[in-house]
């Protein structure tokens, strides 16, 4: 039986480096798209089985971009990376997604929105067999992400950043309010300790 994981999370709760640990110590495969020819044939795949998801959410992309430059990012990492991402996860038993469609909810967004916003565009996500969920205090994330030197989406502005970051973070709160709706199991993971914790949680209590 095919499982997929999908991590989710604010950027500096460590699901990079968890998902590095895994593919190192247990049978799991982490989900990369190679090249243009896997991005290509796994959206073509996705457009075949899910055409309404698809177009659906194309849409979403183009009507939440305000440039662009934001429409090009978002279609390649939010919309097509994230397609083939799946679709290529269902080849394998075990397979892990650290950037998933549960997390384009906190990427899609360029404002704040409501639950009922949320709830709706989820009816066009494909969901994981598990989520695991990340969460840790603001200012460990903070700290964590002026460590590593960078946010996401190192294109825009300083000022546009910070007001972005309070979007994301907002938008994930209102999200975890679905989670018992979700037609996946949900853990969540308190990431504000050592990762040796974090991860030793995941594939023992966790059953990975």
């Amino acid at each position: 039986k095919v499982m997929i994981i999908e991590f989710s999370g604010l950027p500096g709760n460590g699901k990079s480096t968890i998902a590095r640990r895994l593919v190192g110590e247990k049978n799991i495969q982490r989900i990369r798209i190679d090249n243009k020819y896997e991005l290509i044939w796994y959206n073509l795949l996705f457009l075949i089985k899910h055409p309404i998801k698809f177009i659906v959410r194309l849409i979403y992309v183009f009507r939440n971009s305000v440039s662009f430059k934001m429409f090009y990012f978002k279609f390649m990492n939010v919309f097509l990376n994230t397609n083939a991402k799946f679709e290529k996860a269902t080849k394998y038993d075990l397979a892990l997604l650290d950037q998933g469609f549960m997390q384009s909810v906190g990427s899609i967004f360029e404002r704040e929105v409501t639950e009922e916003e949320i709830k709706k565009y989820s009816k066009y996500l494909l969901f994981p067999d598990l989520l695991i969920f990340f969460e840790a205090p603001y200012d460990v994330l903070d700290s964590r992400i002026e460590k590593r030197g960078h946010f996401t989406r190192p294109f825009l502005t300083a000022e546009y950043l910070k007001k972005w970051k309070e979007v994301v973070r907002t938008n994930f709160v209102t999200f975890k309010k679905l989670f018992p709706s979700l037609p996946c199991k949900v853990k969540i993971v308190d990431a504000n300790r050592d990762i040796d914790e974090v991860f030793l949680e995941i594939t023992n209590n966790l059953d990975i």
